[in-house]
C-alpha cells in the first residue's frame, strides 16, 4: 500500500512538473551581454557555408515592482545575435535589452508611462492622454539594407521604430526618417506593420527599397498610406485607401513583382475606446462572419505615383470565404497566357475565426497559455495554409484552397504559425514550407510541440508533413538558409530556438533541412535563459565582412 502511494505521490509530483514546465518560457530575464559577444559551445557540427548573424526580436520583461504585464505581446524588448562560422564550427553570443523611448522612461523606481497594450497589465493605466511617440516597444520584426552593414532597424506594428548597433546591440533611437516634401505627411501617422516587404527596382542596378504601410484616424475612417523607403530613410508615398473603418492590425504587406498587397479580414478596432482604455483586444471585434474580406493591390512605380494613387486592384471576396492573415508565406505574380491578365497568387496562415485571437482567449495573454485546463483545448494558431489566386487586371477572383496537413499516421489536425519558405524562392513555385504546431502526433497536450515540414505540392492521398520534435522541448519561429551552392529547394539549414521544459535552458537548433524529418545537426545552448521570441532574420556574411 505503501509503496503505491509513494508510486502515485512520485507519478503525480513528475506530471505536476511536466504541466508547469512550458511557464519556464515566459519568465523575466533581465541579464545582458553587454557591447561583446562571447563565444559558445557548439555540439555537433555545423555546415561549413553557414556564416552570418541570427538576429532574434522578443519580449524579455513582464513585471516589475509597479506593475505586471498579463501578455507577453507588452513585455519590454530583448534583442538577441547568434554569430555562426560555419567554417570553424563556432558560435558567439550576445543579447541585450532594447533600449526603447518606453522602456528608457521606465523603471521599477518610476511611474512606467501610459501607453497601449494588448491586455490590461495589472493594475490597469488610468484613463487619459499617453505620449503616442513611446509606442515603440513591441519589436517584432527587423529589416537591414544591404549597403549599411552595421545597423538594422528593429520594427512595431506603430510607427516608431527603433535603430540597432549591429556589432554592439545598442539601441541607437527612433529611425529619424529624412522624409521630403512629397512624403512631409507622414509625420502624422500612428500605426505601421512589423512586417514590410522588400523591393528591387530592376532600372536602378537592382537598388533595395523597403515597402510598408502607414496609418491614421481620420474623422469619416481610416487612411492607409504605402510607401517605399532606400537606405536614405526617405519614404515615398506610392498609394493611398481609405476605409470607413479602422482595422484592429494590418501585421504584413506582401510584395511580388512589382505590386504591393493587402489582406484586410473585416477586425475593427475602435479608436476611441482604445484610447479610453489603453488596451486593443478590449476595443477590437469581428465582423469577419458579416463583411467581406477584401484585397488591395498598388502598383510599384517610382515616376507615376503619388499620394493620390489608388489601388490597381481592390476585390471583396465572398463573406463565408473571409478570412484574417498576421503572416504570408509567399507570392507570386504571373501572366495567364490564353487571358494576358496579371495573376496573383498569395500563400497565407489564414484565420477563418479569431477565436484565439480576441475573445476569451486573447493572443499572447498568459493566463491562458500556463494553465494546461486551458490551452490544452483552446483555439490556437491559422486555421488553413491557404492559397488564393486573384485576377488584378479584371479584378477577379479566380480560386482559394487550404493545403491539407496530413502526417504519416494520418493525424490531419494540425494548425501552424510563424510559416516561410525558402527565401530564394519567394516570388516563385515553392514546394516546401517550414512551420511550427501543437499537439504534435495529435497529442492532447498543447506543449508537444513540433517543427513541420510541410510539402505544398504533395500528390491527393499522401502525406503532406514530416516533424522534428524533441521531448520537452518548445520551439520557436523556424528559419530557412539557403546552402548558397544549392542544388534543391531544401538544400539549406532550419534555424530554430527552443526552450527545453525541463532545465530552461534556451537553445538555437540547427536542423538538415533536406532531411525528412529535419535531422537535428548541432545545438548551441545559450549562456543564459531567453524568453518566447516573436520573429528573426539571418543575415549572411560574405568573406569581406567576417571578423
Amino acid at each position: 500500500m505503501m509503496k503505491n502511494l509513494l508510486f502515485i505521490c512520485v507519478a503525480w509530483a513528475l506530471f505536476s512538473c511536466v504541466a508547469s514546465s512550458i511557464d519556464l518560457w515566459f519568465r523575466d530575464v533581465r541579464k545582458e551581454s553587454g557591447d561583446t559577444s562571447q563565444t559558445i559551445t557548439v555540439d555537433g557540427q555545423l555546415p561549413n557555408w553557414l556564416v552570418g548573424d541570427l538576429i532574434r526580436l522578443g519580449p524579455s520583461v513582464l513585471k516589475t515592482d509597479e506593475r505586471n504585464y498579463t501578455n507577453y505581446l507588452d513585455g519590454f524588448g530583448r534583442v538577441t545575435k547568434w554569430s555562426l562560422d560555419g567554417s570553424k564550427n563556432q558560435c558567439k553570443f550576445q543579447s541585450n535589452m532594447i533600449r526603447s523611448l518606453l522602456y528608457n522612461d521606465s523603471s521599477e523606481a518610476t511611474v512606467i508611462p501610459k501607453h497601449i497594450t494588448q491586455q490590461h497589465p495589472e493594475p490597469s493605466f488610468r484613463p487619459g492622454l499617453f505620449p503616442i511617440e513611446k509606442m515603440d516597444n513591441t519589436d517584432v520584426f527587423l529589416y537591414s539594407f544591404e549597403d549599411d552593414p552595421k545597423t538594422f532597424v528593429s520594427v512595431t506594428d506603430f510607427a516608431a521604430a527603433n535603430m540597432m548597433d549591429l556589432r554592439t546591440l545598442r539601441t541607437l533611437g527612433n529611425v529619424a526618417y529624412k522624409d521630403t516634401d512629397e512624403c512631409k505627411e507622414c509625420q502624422d501617422y500612428t500605426f505601421s506593420g512589423s512586417h514590410n516587404g522588400e523591393w528591387r527596382n530592376k532600372a536602378d542596378n537592382n537598388k533595395q527599397y523597403i515597402v510598408n504601410w502607414l496609418g491614421k484616424k481620420e474623422v469619416n475612417g481610416f487612411t492607409i498610406c504605402v510607401y517605399l523607403m532606400d537606405s536614405s530613410y526617405k519614404r515615398k508615398i506610392i498609394g493611398k485607401l481609405h476605409l470607413s473603418w479602422q482595422p484592429y492590425n494590418i501585421h504584413s504587406v506582401v510584395v511580388a513583382g512589382d505590386t504591393v498587397t493587402i489582406i484586410l479580414g473585416h477586425v475593427s478596432m475602435s479608436f476611441l475606446e482604445t484610447g479610453a482604455t489603453l488596451c486593443l483586444s478590449c476595443s477590437a471585434s469581428s465582423q469577419m462572419n458579416k463583411k467581406p474580406t477584401s484585397i488591395h493591390t498598388f502598383k510599384i512605380d517610382l515616376d507615376n505615383s503619388d499620394v493620390n494613387t489608388k489601388p490597381i486592384m481592390s476585390l471583396d471576396l465572398p463573406v463565408e470565404e473571409s478570412f484574417f492573415v498576421f503572416h504570408y508565406l509567399n507570392a507570386q505574380l504571373q501572366v495567364d497566357e490564353e487571358t494576358e491578365a496579371e495573376v496573383l497568387t498569395l500563400d497565407t496562415c489564414a484565420y477563418s475565426s479569431m477565436d484565439g485571437v480576441l475573445g476569451d482567449y486573447v493572443l499572447g495573454n498568459l493566463a491562458s497559455t500556463l494553465d494546461p485546463k486551458i490551452r490544452d483545448t483552446m483555439p490556437y494558431n491559422c486555421d488553413n495554409v491557404k492559397r488564393v489566386r486573384v485576377d488584378i487586371t479584371n479584378s477577379k477572383l479566380l480560386d482559394m484552397r487550404d493545403f491539407p496537413l496530413v502526417d504519416d499516421r494520418g493525424n490531419d489536425q494540425y494548425r501552424v504559425e510563424l510559416a516561410s519558405i525558402n527565401p530564394n524562392y519567394f516570388g516563385r513555385s515553392a514546394c516546401l514550407a517550414y512551420a511550427v504546431t501543437y499537439h504534435a502526433y495529435g497529442s492532447s497536450s498543447y506543449q508537444d510541440m513540433a517543427v513541420l515540414k510541410i510539402n505544398l505540392c504533395a500528390d491527393d492521398g499522401e502525406p503532406t508533413t514530416s516533424l522534428f520534435t524533441m521531448e520537452e522541448t518548445y520551439f520557436g519561429e523556424p528559419l530557412f538558409v539557403p546552402n548558397p551552392a544549392a542544388t534543391s529547394e531544401d538544400d539549406g539549414v532550419i534555424l530554430v530556438m527552443s526552450k527545453n521544459g525541463g532545465n530552461g535552458d534556451s537553445s538555437l537548433l540547427i536542423l538538415d533541412a533536406s532531411h525528412k524529418d529535419l535531422q537535428l545537426l548541432a545545438t548551441v545552448t545559450a549562456p543564459f535563459s531567453l524568453m518566447f521570441e516573436f520573429h528573426g532574420r539571418f543575415l549572411p556574411r560574405n568573406a569581406s565582412q567576417k571578423k
